[in-house]
């Protein structure tokens, strides 16, 4: 509801304009009917209107002294003239004073209202403007917390925050919590998540001011980080609020699309504290792990292990890697069970978000293999959903399983498409060689050319060829010889060289071994 004020001179028209204006129906209300100028500059002071229609003449002070004398204070306030005179000068210095509009006496209802409704639009859209900018500026400071991924202190003040995103934070008590999604949709991922957020975040917002608190809050992917002052997160009250949030966003599932949430309760503290007490609220979803989907984990619930543990080794590591690149999934999936060994029937306080890393370095390992095998969008497709996925499993069995299955997928995918994929490879490095078998070749170079490890490339060549890199190259070199043998140009010594052979009596051995007779003899017999 907007307040407004009239002034004129003479009574009859005030009135009259009382009676011309649909207060009720526009949502407006009269605060106040004043007679000249300096009583509305008095009336404005005690009654605060946001529209002031006002005479453009008046005793003590006209109308457009008194819109000068309001704007130079910096109210918002819009103003409305009227007036009887039609002098070009008049509405000339109205309109650059910026009054919304000039009316002529005598006042029509229709014209009054319409220049009334045109004011009360352009509140409403520059109201609507401001609380998404202040919004916008809140939320750009939890989105701060979220990035903010360490157990440190970071010290702030909540005057400068108060100052820099637009909050109301009085430095009182301050809670941090965390909700995360875990959504399985046969639908788009990504986009039923995002509006999977935005009903989260309204379902929030509702509970947490039922209870009488402001919240902030920030998502990003399926996390979601909020801030509330002076709550008790140990009161049974604010208890019953996270409660009905879970309830309410499970209640968003339906045939094509099931959610489940969790919440990690991060504590109360000094709003200096925010952000360890951010990162410890995003570090306790993942504790959802150890307990096989429990709704809501406070710090310090329990007394679980809370000793740091490695669940992937530099061993493992390297294990698994060379398992990605030579495409052996036995290797992979062996790699995969040490890890699970080292966390079954375990349950360690704060360490879920460490178990699902090691997970989430897994799947890279396998997204770097096969970005380098396999660039087919299809494929590249499958691994980001997984990766996406992988952050939905809401315990330790459906985490494994799920990664291992994903494995197994990519792994089979892969193996069918391993021929086609291959054969560029084998013939851009089979092309290099015929091109260079004179120079000192090496797996190395001849791989990096095709575009693979040397590893990968080993097994891929000898898949397609059916020899070892080092027996196709001495078989080209050996051809390329017996050629230059027939010509009877070059001494035996010179064919060695001119074929990649630095030494002589190496190049002997091969050529007798690869051809049965020695260089010389092969020369006479078919020379």
């Amino acid at each position: 509801m907007y307040k407004v004020l009239i002034a004129d001179d003479e009574i009859k028209v005030c009135q009259l304009i009382e009676s011309l204006v649909d207060w009720e129906k526009m949502d407006l209300q009269l605060v106040s009917m004043v007679h000249n100028g300096l009583e509305a500059v008095k009336a404005v002071e005690e009654s605060a209107p946001d529209i002031v229609i006002a005479d453009i003449r008046m005793p003590e002070l006209d109308g457009l002294s008194l819109l000068r004398r309001i704007k130079e204070a910096k109210r918002d306030i819009n103003f409305l003239i009227v007036s009887g005179y039609r002098n070009f000068e008049y509405v000339r210095d109205a309109l650059q004073n910026e009054a919304e509009d000039y009316l002529l006496k005598p006042i029509r209802r229709a014209e009054l209202n319409e220049a009334l409704k045109k004011i009360i639009e352009k509140r409403n859209r520059k109201q609507e403007i401001s609380r998404n900018v202040s919004s916008l500026r809140q939320g750009g400071f939890v989105r701060e917390l979220l990035e903010h991924q360490t157990e440190e202190d970071y010290p702030v003040s909540y005057e400068k925050v108060n100052e820099e995103f637009h909050c109301t934070f009085s430095g009182g008590t301050v809670t941090a919590f965390a909700v995360k999604m875990d959504i399985w949709t046969s639908q788009n991922l990504t986009e039923n998540l995002s509006v999977l957020g935005k009903r989260a975040m309204q379902i929030i917002r509702r509970e947490m001011e039922k209870n009488g608190f402001w919240p902030y809050m920030a998502v990003k992917k399926d996390l979601i980080l909020c801030i509330v002052e002076g709550a008790d997160i140990q009161s049974e009250n604010f208890k019953n609020g996270l409660r009905h949030i879970i309830r309410n966003i499970h209640a968003v599932s339906d045939q094509t699309m099931k959610v489940r949430a969790a919440i990690g309760a991060g504590g109360s503290g000094q709003f200096r504290d925010l952000y360890r007490l951010s990162f410890q609220a995003q570090k306790l979803v993942w504790d959802r792990l150890w307990m096989e989907r429990a709704d809501i984990i406070f710090a310090g619930g329990d007394k679980r292990d809370g000793s740091v543990h490695e669940f992937f080794s530099y061993g493992m590591q390297r294990d698994f890697k060379n398992g990605a690149e030579c495409l052996n999934q036995e290797q992979v999936l062996a790699v995969m069970e040490r890890v699970a060994e080292k966390y079954k029937g375990k349950q360690l306080s704060g360490q879920g978000w460490k178990l699902y890393e090691t997970y989430e370095k897994m799947f890279s390992m396998v997204g770097d293999m096969i970005r380098k095998i396999d660039p087919s969008a299809e494929l590249a497709d499958d691994y980001r959903t997984a990766s996406i996925r992988l952050r939905m499993c809401g315990s330790l069995t459906e985490m494994h399983r799920f990664a291992k299955e994903t494995v197994e997928h990519l792994f089979g995918e892969i193996r069918k498409n391993r021929e086609l994929l291959n054969r560029k490879p084998v013939r851009d490095a089979k092309q290099y060689i015929l091109q260079h078998f004179a120079e000192e070749l090496t797996l190395e170079e001849v791989s990096r050319k095709a575009g693979l490890n040397p590893a990968y490339f080993s097994t891929v060549f000898k898949g397609e060829t059916g020899q070892t890199f080092t027996e196709y190259l001495a078989d080209i070199r050996i051809e390329k010889a017996k050629e230059l043998l027939l010509q009877n140009e070059f001494s035996v010594s010179e064919v060695a060289w001119r074929v990649g052979y630095r030494d002589e009596k190496y190049f002997m051995r091969v050529f007798k071994k690869k051809v049965g007779l020695t260089a010389a003899k092969y020369r006479k017999l078919y020379g």
